[in-house]
């Protein structure tokens, strides 16, 4: 496939090369020795050839540094894991986070990071997350649990902790979910949901619990329950004068954003549903972050096509009224990695110190293969858009490179 649309001015030559003299034998040998070789370095490596094509380019710098290139990179259009890139995508290299999880698998979803400027916590770990363990979909593994990092790349639990922090509620089909961390005068906030089966919903609540060092963890308390209202990926922030919760109700279709406020964090008011701008008729709201920034608030948005996420798909947006209207673009990043080219499922992000405009953004996939993982990739906010880095050595020369 001749490539195409790299903007630097040149054309390459169908196939890359041409042969002289008109004997076409030389093609022959030159392509069956490039299909050995190709297919020996497969068995090596144990790769699919999608996945090869996955690591080359992803090796190749100038597809993994994009600030080295301005924002001029463009790919030509290839197939990666059944998705198709149009001529203006930007290659993202996320880091795929490696997380010891109390269920063993390392699958999660729904990561949410706090970072903490001085530190918290014994070691003074700048970040801090809670995730749910999600193996092969199971929802009874999905309770919060706490990890700490220096960097938001390499995570560790820390010493005295044991995940996770809350247990499954009793009933056959009731579980937690959706957990959201706030840190607030010197503590660590835990909001999560909880969905209380039996033979029919009894409710859905969200529940709230606080620690002064992360390890220890007070028992939680019911804050909300409701039966009208799913309460689905709640996202708490304090904005120096109250606190606003944001969830998603998806009691009908298409689902709806709603927020409430509260003074002390634990009494919350009614629901108001928001207003929601920049989504395809066909999709809904699914599941929500929200990030403070110096004149607006930032989000990342899941949207779906239907009942449990299907077709799920990350985006980005702002409002610039404390979160009652909101303006969401387009899809954030393609499919093109194994770990999500099924689904993009809920994200977070966080406003990187001494870089205003970058943003590190946490998020979890799911594979074709039913493998849910969690990723870190750093982003930068341009003409109100949210783009992959494509890189990590703008924090840390010290952090191995993306994995893809």
């Amino acid at each position: 496939m001749p490539i195409r649309d790299f903007q630097y001015g040149f054309k390459s030559k169908p196939y890359g090369f041409i042969i002289k003299g008109g004997n076409m034998q030389y093609v022959g040998y030159i392509l069956i020795l490039g299909l050995v070789f190709f297919t020996a370095i497969l068995i090596y490596f144990g790769l699919s050839p999608q996945q090869a094509i996955n690591k080359l380019l992803g090796r190749i710098s100038m597809f993994r540094d994009q600030t080295k290139f301005g924002w001029l990179l463009k790919i030509p259009a290839m197939h990666f894991n059944k998705a198709v890139l149009p001529s203006n995508s930007v290659v993202h290299s996320p880091y795929r986070l490696r997380l010891d999880t109390y269920d063993g698998t390392g699958q999660c979803v729904h990561p949410d990071v706090v970072y903490i400027q001085q530190g918290f916590g014994v070691e003074r770990w700048k970040y801090w997350m809670v995730i749910t363990p999600y193996p092969f979909g199971r929802d009874q593994y999905e309770n919060p649990s706490v990890f700490a990092s220096h960097d938001g790349v390499k995570w560790e639990i820390p010493f005295g902790l044991q995940n996770p922090i809350v247990c499954t509620p009793p009933g056959s089909e009731s579980h937690n979910s959706d957990p959201s961390l706030l840190y607030y005068k010197n503590e660590l906030w835990l909001y999560f949901r909880q969905t209380i089966k039996s033979t029919s919903l009894e409710a859905n609540k969200i529940l709230m619990s606080k620690s002064l060092d992360g390890v220890v963890w007070l028992e939680p308390i019911e804050i909300i329950s409701s039966k009208t209202d799913t309460l689905i990926s709640p996202s708490i922030l304090h904005n120096q004068d109250i606190f606003i919760m944001w969830s998603i109700n998806a009691l009908s279709w298409p689902y709806s954003i709603t927020w409430r406020t509260s003074i002390d964090g634990i009494n919350w008011s009614s629901a108001t549903a928001a207003i929601v701008e920049g989504i395809d008729k066909e999709r809904s709201v699914w599941h929500f972050d929200v990030c403070l920034g110096q004149d607006c608030l930032h989000a990342l948005l899941v949207t779906c096509t239907g009942n449990s996420g299907r077709d799920a798909r990350l985006h980005y947006g702002y409002s610039l009224d404390m979160g009652k209207r909101w303006i969401f673009k387009s899809f954030m990043l393609m499919q093109i990695h194994d770990f999500e080219n099924r689904l993009q499922y809920r994200g977070c992000l966080v406003q990187a110190e001494g870089y205003p405009n970058i943003f590190e953004v946490w998020y979890s996939g799911l594979s074709s293969n039913g493998v849910w993982t969690t990723a870190y990739l750093p982003m930068i906010l341009v003409n109100n858009d949210l783009l992959p880095l494509g890189s990590l050595k703008w924090k840390n020369n010290d952090i191995e490179e993306p994995s893809i």
